[in-house]
């Protein structure tokens, strides 16, 4: 519940700024745990790792249209939906699964199990609406965590 609080406030914030039109509004943020940027960078080399091997792999199947120079946004992107994917399979049996249960959940399009929450009728992004959900215990899930608090300029998590 913090997290989504702090999710929350980060976005009420930067509206506040934006509807100021001003550049040089200092934020501060803060709730009561830190992640350390060692688990930032850990996460996007995992990413960046494997979605170099599935470029490989496109590379080595179809010659004829290989992609080359760095990795778009796209790519890194699509890896980490699938990464995610992979954990869920993992600890879920299913969207129905019993640790799930009192949750509301779907699959959607890419597969992910995801969670019904009650801004989903809100004008946002996908993502923020419907959350994906993961266990809490691998380490692959506490990185991706942290690199996207960081990214989103959350000061961490519990």
């Amino acid at each position: 519940m913090e997290l989504f609080a702090a999710v929350i406030g980060a976005r009420v914030a930067n509206s506040v700024v934006e509807a100021l039109q001003s550049k040089t509004v200092e934020k501060y943020f803060w709730i009561d745990s830190i992640i350390e940027s060692s688990v930032d960078i850990k996460r996007r080399k995992l990413i960046n790792t494997f979605a170099w091997i599935l470029r490989i792999k496109h590379n080595c199947l179809y010659p004829r249209d290989r992609k080359l120079g760095e990795l778009t946004a796209a790519e890194f992107h699509k890896m980490q939906i699938r990464i995610i994917v992979m954990i869920q399979e993992e600890y879920f049996t299913s969207e129905s699964d019993n640790q799930l249960k009192t949750l509301q959940l779907f699959k959607d399009k890419q597969e992910l199990i995801r969670m019904k929450t009650k801004i989903v009728f809100r004008k946002d992004n996908k993502d923020f609406l419907t959350s994906a959900v993961l266990p809490t215990t691998p380490e692959v899930v506490k990185r991706l965590h942290g690199y996207t608090h960081e990214k989103n300029c959350h000061e961490g998590s519990r």
